[in-house]
Formats: C-alpha cells, structure tokens, sequence
C-alpha cells in the first residue's frame, strides 16, 4: 500500500506539467488582456478592470473603483466561454459579479450584479479599452 501511495505522490505531478493530458489549459482570451474602464450605469460609479493571462491562457485581474477608494483589489475569479465570447469576474470580499461579452477590439457589454442578504442589485456595465499590453 505505500508503495501505491509513493507511486501516486510522484505521478500526480508529473500528470499536470504543461503538455501532459491533464494539465489545466484555459480558452484563448487574449482579446481580454488589458486595462478596461466604464461606469456602472444607475449607480454612477466608475470602475477600471484589468485582466492578464498566464502561460496557459487563464484569465486573472484585479479592478479599482475609484470613487471609493478600492484600488487594485483582486478578482476572486474569471473565467471566459469561449465559444460565446463572454467574460465572468467576481469578488468575493465586495460581492459582486461581472458578466460581460466581446463587441468587438475595444467593447465589452455586460452587467456587474451586487449581491446582498436580501436582494440584489443589477447594473448595466460596458467597459471600454483603455489599453492593452505593448500599447
């Protein structure tokens, strides 16, 4: 049995080097990568999201909103759909949620939903290109 479980510790990394079958790939989202600015619409504050892609294409980012003094505050997550071309952003220490989708090289449509005990608000949430990298 300790030799399975040796076996096991020794093979579990090297199943999930870059390359292997298993190993975590994410959709491409280039288009993503970049600074992004818009105003939540109905609530009047600005926000600015940025988002940057690893070696194997994973989104993650951080946003600001100035208007409240957040700044560089990280995403608890993203995640993309590839085939639909939408882009989901949350935190959890603000709770709330972007879900936006790619209108061409500089816009992306979306509403930022703010969850709360007893209801939750939706907001319509455009974001514009502010830049992207080597720009």
């Amino acid at each position: 049995m300790q030799t399975v479980a040796r076996m096991m510790l020794f093979l579990i990394p090297v199943l999930l080097l870059p390359g292997s079958t298993l190993a975590l790939e994410c959709p491409e989202a280039g288009w993503a990568v970049g600074e992004w600015r818009g105003e939540i619409i109905g609530a009047g504050t600005v926000v600015v999201f940025r988002f940057e892609s690893d070696r194997e294409n994973c989104l993650s980012g951080n946003f600001d909103m100035p208007d409240h003094d957040a700044r560089r505050m990280p995403f608890s997550g993203v995640d993309f759909d590839a085939e639909r071309q939408v882009l989901e952003a949350h935190s959890d220490a603000l709770n709330f949620r972007y879900q936006g989708q790619h209108h061409g090289e500089g816009t992306i449509r979306g509403t930022f939903t703010q969850d709360a005990p007893e209801n939750g608000s939706v907001f319509a949430l455009d974001l514009e290109r502010v830049s992207k990298p080597g720009s």
